[in-house]
């Protein structure tokens, strides 16, 4: 809603800190969004990076042990 401006103005700050809740929620969808968040920052330095890549790891990881829970069972 805050990233598209859908129904209230648009607010990237708070887009980013809902998609960081729900990411650190566990939503994977929100896990992803979060790198892309930090790799088109422009403010950001090299730093971004390395952020975007922690958030994109987990969400790897997080389809990983779903694919490895699917085939247990």
């Amino acid at each position: 809603m805050y990233e598209q401006g859908e129904g209230i103005a648009k607010d990237r700050g708070k887009a980013f800190y809902w998609y960081e809740q729900s990411a650190m929620a566990g939503d994977a969808t929100a896990k992803v969004g979060m790198a892309n968040r930090y790799f088109e920052d422009k403010r950001r330095g090299p730093s971004k990076y390395v952020q975007g890549s922690y958030w994109l790891m987990l969400s790897y990881f997080d389809a990983l042990k779903s694919e490895e829970s699917e085939k247990s069972s």
